[in-house]
């Protein structure tokens, strides 16, 4: 738990090393901290060129990928926007995908499929959390 937490607080600073913060973020989410992890991704396409699709693709991905595994929460408007923004992320990623050079392009083609199966389960999960709490709302659990 310290090494996340020094790991996140050095991400959160004004860091602008791209590899540190690819690095910050693969082991934010191998900790399963996805929420911090998520923003590490997202501070890699803040500082970096937009128009270098190997390093905003992989980004995105793993923003993605943070957003799909972070467990639902109780709020609905919550999921469903979460549920919304992978759908947009996805979107990028596989409209771009043909920009990046032929070793990301593979990486990202594999992780983009599980993705996809992921997204389908994260909407089924938020709708059955959704019907659930209403059942319970009016006594049927």
């Amino acid at each position: 738990e310290e090494l996340v937490n020094a790991v996140r607080n050095i991400s959160k600073k004004e860091l602008r090393s791209l590899d540190a913060l690819f690095a910050s973020g693969r082991y934010l989410f191998e900790a399963k901290k996805f929420k911090y992890a998520g923003e590490c991704f997202s501070r890699i396409l803040e500082v970096s060129d937009n128009d270098n699709q190997d390093i905003r693709l992989p980004a995105l991905m793993g923003k993605l990928e943070s957003i799909i595994a972070d467990e639902p929460s109780d709020d609905d408007a919550e999921n469903s926007e979460s549920c919304e923004h992978a759908k947009v992320l996805y979107h990028l990623i596989a409209q771009d995908l043909n920009a990046t050079s032929y070793e990301i392009r593979a990486d990202l083609m594999v992780r983009i499929a599980l993705a996809k199966l992921r997204m389908g389960v994260f909407e089924i999960r938020s709708t059955v959390m959704r019907d659930a709490r209403m059942l319970r709302k009016h006594g049927f659990m």
